[in-house]
């Protein structure tokens, strides 16, 4: 509810493409900047949080699935949340 992203809007939301411009809206809107990591492996990173007070940061990798990427937003947002940096991916 904190990101305004209702539940009957996401029920509406037509595939994963348009579901993660969604949510990426509603961080950015929240005063977090999402950047698109080019030219790293999935295996080597999904993406990062940095937990800033004033200027939170998320990553997501570019060459992931809308779906993950995603979930890598969501996760990492959570990270922000709890005021914990920290990078997904790579644990392989």
């Amino acid at each position: 509810s904190k990101l305004g992203v209702t539940f009957q809007e996401q029920l509406d939301l037509a595939g994963s493409a348009k579901c993660y411009q969604v949510w990426r809206s509603a961080c950015e809107a929240m005063g977090v900047f999402v950047f698109h990591m080019r030219g790293i492996d999935v295996d080597e990173a999904r993406g990062f949080a940095l937990s800033d007070k004033y200027a939170p940061v998320v990553g997501v990798n570019a060459r992931d699935h809308y779906t993950a990427k995603l979930f890598t937003l969501i996760h990492e947002l959570v990270h922000i949340a709890i005021g914990e940096s920290g990078i997904s991916g790579g644990e392989s």
